[in-house]
């Protein structure tokens, strides 16, 4: 009888430790839509590729608070057709790299000469539009 009792106030002194023991918050913190907002290359940047080195990378960097989005960088020549534009897969990188030879590339889709300066607009597109979204779009000159 001892040892039924003592079995008993045991199991029942685990229950309850069990149930006071269980967090009632939640953990999980969904930020929902949020923005993106560019960081990298600043408003006006001049670039100019190097012919000599056309393996040079040139960096791309935006910010959102939400995690694992993925995006597209874009490229334009006209701010207003911008969601029209040249778009780079990135998947979920904040920091991109685009090579000399790629930038060429992209500059050679929109009929700039060798040696000749141009302005570009670039801005990133969140593929997921509950996600988050990027307004922003910045001027890029570049010498090709």
């Amino acid at each position: 009888m001892k040892r039924t009792t003592y079995v008993l106030l045991l199991f029942t002194t685990l229950g309850i430790a069990t149930l006071l023991s269980c967090k009632k918050e939640n953990d999980f913190y969904e930020v929902g839509k949020q923005p993106v907002t560019l960081t990298y290359p600043i408003q006006d940047t001049l670039v100019t590729i190097n012919r000599a080195k056309m393996d040079s990378l040139y960096r791309f960097n935006w910010t959102t608070k939400r995690n694992f989005i993925d995006f597209n960088l874009l490229f334009s020549k006209d701010k207003s057709s911008i969601n029209n534009a040249i778009k780079l897969p990135t998947g979920i990188k904040r920091d991109f790299y685009i090579t000399g030879t790629d930038l060429d590339q992209i500059l050679a889709g929109f009929d700039i000469q060798i040696g000749q300066k141009a302005t570009l607009y670039w801005s990133v597109q969140v593929i997921n539009p509950e996600a988050g979204w990027c307004d922003e779009v910045r001027t890029l000159n570049i010498v090709r």
